[in-house]
């Protein structure tokens, strides 16, 4: 798996994984978070992406207890 981030002075690539990450169900995304912090913290990168369907999981009103059968992050 590679991921190339396209930025205007240099692009970077991403490759060989150390982990994976993935979220189906709303209910994951706190603590798909809480794991994105701890590498961060632990001096690593993270890459990726976020549904526009997850955005809804972040207010209460909007959020949704369902599997959308593709990831949202």
């Amino acid at each position: 798996m590679r991921l190339l981030i396209q930025f205007e002075k240099k692009p970077l690539l991403f490759s060989n994984p150390i982990k994976l990450l993935i979220c189906h169900n709303p209910r994951e995304l706190k603590n798909l978070f809480s794991q994105l912090e701890l590498a961060l913290a632990s001096g690593l990168y993270v890459g990726g992406f976020l549904s526009y369907e997850a955005g809804y999981c972040w207010e209460d009103k909007l959020s949704q207890n369902r599997d959308y059968g593709f990831p949202l992050a």
